[in-house]
């Protein structure tokens, strides 16, 4: 009889609920911890009305100022008549759930009540985290031991992680995978849970990927003075930190097992010096070759080009020197002032004799050698026609060996 009366009052007030204005309905929590008490408020007080749960199940109904509270909450439930508030008692997660209050003649409220279990214990590990880049996949699994409505967020070196790329992000964020690592995606990493009442997160645990050697180069002079000290450096990317090994001429024994290499110049010292890179995790190989000489120079400084030209014709000079590292030239006219052109080639318009003067420097050995090349203007020739010559003899007695023709 109890249930076919709760059945058709329930049909009632729904239909009436359906013509009333919402109004505000608050809760003491929300969200509320399992175990937990929780208050529903009103602003106003009502003699007659009901509680609902879920739109159809009946909590409280009040008639004539008397509550009646229903199974299954009648043994943790309380109704205050002067407040019209509910109160539950130790909730549970079956607790959550939308709560509706409606008041005759036209009040009514309703609020969704999230009954959760706070974060705790949080943990994160890794397949593994010594890798190599290119070749190994990383995947990080996170977990909690206590938590209900939990969210997940990732965090590289305290900013934020989102799937795209090589990255993605799997069983609702609870798993993070990075494919094919690239040196980028080494560092700490940390999985943060939450949900409405705390958060928690996890240790880091941290990704060491292996790359290299890239970018393998040698510094150091190319060229010195014999005797004198010479440091060549060998440096490449890489992690770990490469071993190195110095080569000369392609000889299969190495002269040096460390990055620095320091001798004395020599003339057997001349040659190709390689250094060879190894990263011992990659177990990849790459090398540089530095080519080095003995300064000498310059020697033999030589010019070539015309000794003379017609005027204002074009003249091309060359100035040559054996030099070791090449020289750098200066050309002068006449005396040693302001050089008229830099360059081992000298190009100019044939306008006035005189003596150039190509000098040649060694940067290394700090050497000058220079040479002089004399140049002139051509004298012009004037050639006549036989009849032409002829009438000169005959007009000014010339004589007509003296003209050509």
């Amino acid at each position: 009889m109890e249930s076919s009366f709760v059945l058709v009052l329930t049909m009632l007030i729904t239909t009436l609920l359906d013509r009333s204005s919402s109004q505000v309905l608050i809760a003491s929590e929300n969200p509320v911890p399992v175990g937990h008490d929780v208050t529903f408020h009103r602003d106003t007080t009502v003699s007659e009305g009901v509680w609902m749960f879920n739109g159809t199940l009946l909590i409280v109904l009040i008639s004539g100022g008397t509550a009646q509270i229903f199974d299954p909450w009648n043994a943790r439930a309380e109704y205050n008549p002067g407040t019209s508030s509910l109160t539950l008692r130790s909730v549970t997660l079956k607790d959550s759930g939308q709560y509706l209050f409606y008041g005759i003649p036209n009040h009514r409220g309703d609020l969704t009540l999230s009954v959760q279990v706070p974060v705790s214990n949080v943990s994160l590990r890794a397949n593994a985290i010594d890798l190599v880049e290119h070749s190994d996949t990383a995947v990080l699994m996170c977990s909690v031991s206590k938590g209900t409505s939990l969210s997940y967020k990732w965090l590289k070196d305290d900013s934020m992680i989102t799937a795209g790329g090589n990255v993605e992000l799997s069983d609702g964020n609870v798993n993070l995978t990075i494919n094919n690592v690239t040196r980028f995606d080494g560092g700490s990493y940390i999985c943060n849970v939450s949900n409405g009442l705390n958060h928690e997160a996890s240790q880091p645990v941290y990704l060491n990927v292996s790359y290299g050697p890239l970018d393998v180069s040698i510094s150091g002079p190319k060229s010195v003075n014999e005797n004198s000290s010479v440091t060549l450096n060998c440096s490449a990317i890489s992690r770990p930190e490469s071993t190195y090994h110095w080569y000369l001429d392609n000889n299969s024994n190495p002269i040096s097992n460390e990055s620095v290499l320091t001798f004395t110049a020599t003339d057997q010292h001349k040659g190709s010096y390689i250094c060879e890179a190894r990263n011992p995790v990659t177990n990849i190989t790459k090398s540089e070759t530095h080519m080095f000489t003995i300064a000498i120079g310059p020697l033999n400084v030589s010019i070539s080009g015309p000794d003379s030209a017609n005027e204002n014709s074009s003249v091309t000079l060359r100035c040559s020197a054996v030099s070791q590292p090449e020289s750098t030239y200066h050309w002068y006219l006449d005396k040693y002032f302001n050089p008229i052109s830099n360059g081992s080639v000298l190009i100019f318009s044939a306008q006035q004799n005189g003596s150039y003067i190509c000098e040649a420097r060694n940067p290394v050995t700090n050497i000058t050698m220079s040479e002089i090349h004399m140049f002139a203007i051509s004298t012009s020739i004037i050639h006549l026609p036989s009849q032409a010559g002829v009438m000169l003899t005959t007009l000014f007695g010339l004589s007509a060996t003296r003209l050509f023709y």
